[in-house]
């Protein structure tokens, strides 16, 4: 267990059009802690991106992309993890493209 303090930051942005509107919404948390049993510090670095774009004339396309790391200071492992979600729908609603793509990977301390 790593009990965590640090700070949220959350970004939004927004460009409308006479034909749809585009949206991107950023949470980034960034913060420390230290390993209850082991004392080990660590850092972490997490940031969400979920980006909108909706056409009034029907196609829709969705993209959220999560990256965190977990970072060690000390012999202990690094952990990071990636999970990119996508969709796209047609005018007609049809769904033309879904996918998620999730990615762990742990390395060993700097």
């Amino acid at each position: 267990v790593i009990p965590f303090s640090g700070v949220l930051r959350v970004r939004d942005m927004s460009v409308e059009s006479a034909v749809g509107f585009h949206r991107t919404f950023q949470i980034i948390v960034q913060g420390s802690g230290v390993g209850e049993t082991s004392g080990t510090l660590y850092t972490f670095h997490d940031s969400h991106v979920f980006a909108f774009n909706f056409n009034f004339l029907g196609a829709h396309e969705l993209t959220e992309v999560t990256n965190a790391f977990l970072i060690s200071n000390g012999v202990a492992t690094n952990a990071m993890l990636q999970l990119v979600i996508h969709g796209t729908r047609s005018a007609t609603g049809e769904i033309t493209v879904e996918f998620e793509k999730l990615t762990l990977a742990c390395r060993g301390a700097h």
